[in-house]
């Protein structure tokens, strides 16, 4: 029979599998892999480029320059182009190369958000024509007329195109004095001015001065880097914090590997929310959480999202105790408890998990021991998903019937209104037998009495 099939599949494979087609990858996996291992600086920037429109591949890929060893940095008016680019001078040579030193790959001013592809190319063009800009002053004054106003240089400023020029904070909380500086360039060169000083011998233009400006943290900064280049590139802020619990969860990645009958707790920052109102006039949400190295949804019935509405807020960072889910290939967690997190707390929450099992076990398992006698006065709840399939209510009605007793049963389903005790008029025998079907159909630890 085997040698039969095998026949088959080799009839098959003479016109079913296209042998140019085949060819023709293998030899573009060959060059890619020969490009990526002999110029992986080069390699990777035109893989970022080719995937620029795609948040979640260039995520991956930013990912896996450092891992490779490289160092991805934000744009840059002196070294940036349109696109990702390796800064000149940072490939090394092959025996250092052999030691693991890696160039270093510049984000490209067109992934700024609000920073137009006209303004880009006047800062580059200048740049090539005349050199790089010396000072903030410098780079004021000569990128002319409309493309400095106040969204391109906010743009410029908060994604770390300046940092050049000084630190993040103060260029952005002098705002207003930059785009006064400019507009006095702009007069004093449309009148004339600067020729007359250049004929006296001074052609310099007022020095620029910054007031002094309140500090801005560190997470500030990386949140603006997140909403203008569309993910957090000097470093994330969850990093050094899932260094410290990462023995209490799992990565988000590793969400398709575990159960959906099965807790699991997993952690990151909050990027966007979604509330909504049930049916019931309840408020729930639907939020993304991202760790660092992947992302997914987190969906918190009402129930839960009274309990702690304090978490459920863009860039705060929590960890979630839920359980898996997948719809149409995207997983997802439904949360059932979660604890926002901070550097402060993290001793407290760990002492928490530590001491409350987020798996119970169900009070009986199928291989204990069972006296129908000590059950009869009680009652069994079925833990039931409210999308369960008509053919597992069906097998479990056939349970039912073949096992009459004196137990109630309750049907606890989970929707998005939240979770519903429904009573029943079945009364059956429970035995470790039926229990070990009931949880074949419905998943482990759903039957709890």
């Amino acid at each position: 029979m085997a040698e039969s099939v095998f026949t088959q599949f080799e009839e098959f494979a003479a016109y079913g599998f296209n042998k140019s087609h085949a060819a023709c990858y293998a030899m573009i996996a060959y060059q890619t892999a020969f490009l990526k291992a002999h110029f992986p600086e080069c390699f990777m920037a035109a893989l970022l480029n080719s995937d620029s429109l795609n948040m979640d591949r260039v995520t991956i890929e930013v990912e896996e320059c450092r891992r490779m060893g490289m160092v991805v940095l934000p744009p840059d008016v002196n070294e940036s182009f349109a696109g990702f680019s390796v800064i000149k001078n940072t490939v090394q040579p092959s025996a250092e190369r052999k030691s693991g030193k890696r160039g270093v790959i510049r984000f490209g001013l067109l992934a700024i958000k609000n920073l137009g592809s006209d303004v880009v190319e006047a800062i580059i063009r200048e740049r090539k024509e005349k050199g790089q800009y010396k000072d903030l002053a410098d780079f004021i004054t000569r990128i002319k007329g409309k493309y400095i106003n106040r969204k391109s240089l906010e743009s410029l400023i908060r994604s770390g195109a300046l940092d050049c020029f000084g630190e993040r904070g103060k260029l952005y909380y002098n705002i207003e004095s930059l785009l006064d500086y400019h507009r006095q360039a702009e007069r004093e060169a449309e009148s004339g001015q600067f020729n007359l000083f250049a004929a006296a011998g001074t052609s310099e233009p007022a020095a620029l001065s910054l007031k002094p400006s309140p500090q801005v943290s560190s997470q500030e900064m990386l949140v603006w880097e997140k909403e203008l280049l569309g993910l957090y590139v000097s470093e994330h802020p969850f990093k050094s914090i899932y260094q410290r619990i990462k023995s209490l969860v799992i990565p988000i990645s590793e969400l398709p590997n575990n159960s959906k009958e099965k807790k699991i707790r997993v952690a990151g920052i909050i990027t966007t929310t979604k509330r909504i109102l049930t049916k019931k006039n309840e408020p729930m949400v639907f939020c993304r959480l991202e760790d660092g190295l992947s992302d997914c949804e987190v969906v918190v019935f009402p129930r839960v999202y009274k309990e702690k509405v304090e978490c459920w807020v863009e860039d705060k960072m929590v960890l979630v105790s839920g359980r898996p889910s997948e719809d149409g290939g995207k997983w997802k967690v439904l949360a059932e408890t979660a604890f926002e997190i901070t550097p402060d707390n993290l001793d407290e929450i760990t002492s928490q998990i530590e001491q409350v099992s987020d798996e119970p076990e169900s009070p009986m398992s199928p291989q204990s021991p069972v006296s129908p006698a000590s059950h009869e006065a009680g009652g069994v709840s079925l833990y039931v998903s409210a999308t369960l399939p008509e053919s597992s209510i069906i097998k479990l009605r056939t349970i039912f019937d073949a096992n009459p007793g004196q137990m109630p049963v309750e049907f606890m389903i989970d929707d998005v209104g939240g979770r519903r005790k429904i009573a029943s008029s079945v009364k059956i025998k429970l035995t470790p037998e039926i229990i070990s079907q009931i949880e074949s159909i419905l998943g482990p630890r759903t039957v709890v009495f």
